[in-house]
């Protein structure tokens, strides 16, 4: 990779310098658009998911709370002002609240002596009223009539499937409230109503921006009863959501919850749980919300990308008629290093100046061009003395000459002056005319002590002129020596004859 990009001409390595840090200055603001993005995406996406959680709790509120609440307090005051033993009209007026309204069935259970009426909703009921009571069993021990007795309020039953009459088979959930005649408590009103068309309801809060969305809702005992999915409806076994939901309700009966289910993965559900104990969920997949955030994360990549070439081929074009002048430089500068390295004998001719940044590069490569040129001259200079005078010496074996030119660079000055420094010492710790000295030196190997080094300065020559001198006053104390020795021995050799 460093050695394509050591390749690259400089127009080119500008140009990709420049998409480099514009890709990264665009993948920063990405970056930083994609976090925002999606910040702002999970709050979109959540406030429609949470408005169409509160549109259906409103729908379902009114249906099981408000408008069933009124309709029971209207149906018992009715039934207050009628004789308890008119079963006519009090079937009367449980039939007209059963057309009017449509629930599929209304009823009433008198706690004195636990009489029961109950009025079915059947389209275009012309059939006689019954003037007796039903025959249901004991239905004061049923949980929902307890329920209401005992709290004294309206009630909500979890949902069941009817076991008999003509609603046998389907869901419902029976609304309960007691009813009280100078606040004391006669008896329960009821009635049932139908569940499973809820899910008709809530296709209305459908957003094309979450397609996984969905809404659902449980009852008192955390069961889904009403789901797009029947299945989940039919099986008893507690699904994800239900045990999750569960759970969020022990801390919070309104918030925020996340699961994974199978085939939709990760999902985000929000809840908010009905006064009379059911909850309402409005469920969609995590997926939905990235999807749109990588949707915005690839359009806004796409044109990123764009600009980016748009912006390399003007770049391009303005940079290569910008850096043309390079070229010429380039061509100088090539030739000068080659002179440089003494490759060839030709300094490169002078570079067109401008008054440019360019410009001022040419000129100033044209000033260092004839100074290198005027320093490798005295350089040349300095080298050439310096190889003369080690030669002279080396041959002659004086060391009388010094190298007296200065170069321009420092290092060849500073061997130039190790060099003189080298011969002043040899000049003055030795002498400067070696022959001269091994000539002596030759001598006396001879054992000819009768000459001297001829005009000694060095150390070596005036040592051994003064060895030589020495030697000499020896032998000719050791010639007497033996002169009187001879004449003693002479005198000795009389005596003795």
């Amino acid at each position: 990779m460093v050695s394509f990009y050591n390749n690259l001409k400089i127009g080119t390595k500008l140009i990709l310098i420049v998409l480099i840090i514009f890709a990264i200055l665009l993948a920063t603001v990405s970056a930083f658009n994609y976090q925002r993005t999606s910040k702002e995406t999970v709050e979109v996406y959540g406030g429609i998911q949470q408005l169409a959680l509160n549109a259906a709790y409103n729908t379902i509120n009114i249906t099981m709370d408000i408008e069933a609440q009124q309709h029971l307090k209207m149906i018992a005051e009715s039934l207050m002002q009628v004789d308890h033993n008119d079963v006519v009209t009090q079937r009367n007026i449980l039939r007209k609240a059963s057309n009017l309204i449509e629930y599929p069935s209304i009823y009433v259970v008198y706690d004195s002596d636990g009489r029961t009426l109950i009025e079915d909703f059947k389209p275009n009921n012309h059939s006689p009223v019954s003037t007796e009571w039903d025959n249901l069993g004991e239905l004061r021990d049923k949980t929902w009539y307890q329920e209401a007795k005992n709290t004294n309020k309206l009630i909500v039953t979890p949902t069941y499937e009817s076991s008999a009459g003509v609603n046998k088979g389907k869901l419902l959930s029976t609304v309960a409230m007691p009813v009280t005649k100078n606040g004391q408590f006669i008896g329960v009103v009821g009635l049932d109503i139908f569940v499973d068309a809820f899910q008709r309801r809530f296709q209305n809060f459908k957003r094309p921006e979450l397609p996984s969305m969905r809404i659902f809702m449980t009852d008192s005992t955390g069961r889904i009863f009403s789901h797009d999915d029947p299945a989940i409806v039919a099986d008893p076994t507690p699904t994800v959501a239900e045990i999750a939901l569960m759970e969020a309700l022990k801390t919070s009966k309104e918030g925020k919850i996340f699961y994974r289910s199978e085939g939709r993965g990760e999902t985000i559900s929000f809840y908010k749980q009905f006064p009379f104990g059911w909850t309402i969920v409005s469920s969609a997949s995590v997926g939905d919300y990235t999807g749109a955030i990588n949707a915005a994360l690839v359009s806004a990549s796409l044109l990123a990308l764009v600009l980016m070439v748009l912006g390399a081929i003007i770049l391009f074009f303005i940079l290569k008629k910008m850096l043309k002048p390079l070229a010429l430089i380039s061509d100088g500068l090539l030739s000068f290093f080659k002179y440089l390295n003494h490759e060839t004998k030709t300094a490169p001719s002078p570079l067109a100046e401008s008054k440019d940044e360019l410009g001022v590069m040419a000129k100033a490569i044209n000033v260092n061009v004839e100074r290198t040129k005027q320093g490798l001259e005295q350089d040349a200079n300095l080298v050439k003395e310096s190889l003369d005078t080690i030669e002279y010496t080396r041959s002659s074996g004086k060391a009388e000459r010094r190298i007296m030119n200065v170069g321009s660079n420092p290092q060849l000055n500073a061997l130039r002056d190790s060099i003189n420094q080298l011969l002043e010492l040899l000049a003055t710790a030795v002498g400067k005319n070696l022959p001269e000295l091994n000539r002596v030196f030759d001598s006396y190997a001879k054992l000819d002590f009768t000459t001297e080094v001829q005009d000694a300065n060095g150390r070596v020559e005036i040592v051994t002129n003064t060895l030589g001198e020495e030697i000499r006053k020896m032998l000719h104390t050791s010639a007497n020596f033996a002169k009187d020795l001879e004449s003693k021995s002479k005198d000795l050799e009389e005596a003795v004859r």
